[in-house]
């Protein structure tokens, strides 16, 4: 974020902004004991050594995902048993995709979801790190909590969803980690989307009259936070209210450069 400023929220396991101060996710073990804030090491990665000393032989969950951004708009889940897991105590490992941490989510009930709102304008544009395990419809990232008009990627084809308008990335991709880089563009009202670097799609048949510009929070992992919960992981997400369509080769390039 510091070469693409602007984000509206910012949640990663790797340090997003050189100004950045804060942790990255604030843990707590499966026995109810103190939180931990996570920070990252000298090279802006997850401090994995600390999650290991502080779990042990127990599971460690996130009970917040901070946002980097500078909006402090952070992405938590006040009930232990909806917390995804990020340390698996058994074998004292912490959760890895592709050789980078990550936040396992259940498909069951987990869910993280944003403090405050963010709006949805005619502009926007999301850039998503996960992974999913199911071929059903599950919802790694939605804004605005309703099957109608928001934003949302789900699983199954990995769909890129705008007020129901249906963008198909790929056909399956089932257990393979991706980057999902989509917006929309008022002034041609077009959705665009792109998987892993991959050709651009657009679909021009979207009006700028049906869109709901309303505001509401971001939820990570779920539907609304409540229903169609993700089954596998999540390493990044980063919301921007505006358009940086323009800017998709050199955001996709840093992204996919740390997550290979």
């Amino acid at each position: 974020m510091d070469e693409y400023s602007g984000a509206a929220a910012g949640y990663s396991l790797r340090r997003l902004s050189s100004t950045y101060t804060g942790s990255a996710i604030k843990v707590q073990d499966n026995v109810g004991g103190a939180t931990l804030d996570v920070g990252f090491d000298s090279y802006g990665e997850l401090d994995t050594s600390a999650i290991v000393a502080y779990g042990g032989s127990n599971d460690v969950f996130v009970e917040t995902w901070y946002d980097q951004s500078g909006n402090s708009n952070n992405a938590v889940q006040a009930t232990s048993s909806s917390r995804p897991k990020i340390y698996d105590g058994a074998t004292g490992a912490v959760v890895m995709e592709n050789g980078k941490p990550a936040v396992k989510f259940d498909g069951v009930n987990d869910a993280l979801n944003s403090t405050s709102n963010v709006s949805m304008p005619l502009n926007n544009t999301i850039a998503i790190v996960a992974q999913g395990t199911s071929t059903t419809t599950d919802e790694v990232f939605n804004i605005n909590g309703t099957a109608g008009v928001n934003i949302r990627i789900q699983q199954g084809q990995y769909k890129l969803l705008y007020s129901d308008l249906d963008q198909s990335f790929i056909a399956s991709a089932t257990n393979n980690q991706f980057l999902v880089f989509a917006g929309r563009q008022s002034s041609s009202d077009t959705v665009y989307g792109s998987i892993d670097g991959g050709a651009q799609l657009a679909d021009t048949s979207y009006p700028s009259s049906s869109w709901n510009t309303a505001t509401a929070k971001i939820h990570i992992g779920a539907r609304g936070g409540t229903s169609l919960q993700w089954d596998g992981k999540v390493q990044e997400v980063i919301y921007y209210e505006s358009d940086e369509l323009t800017n998709r080769t050199g955001i996709e390039e840093n992204i996919g450069g740390y997550y290979d």
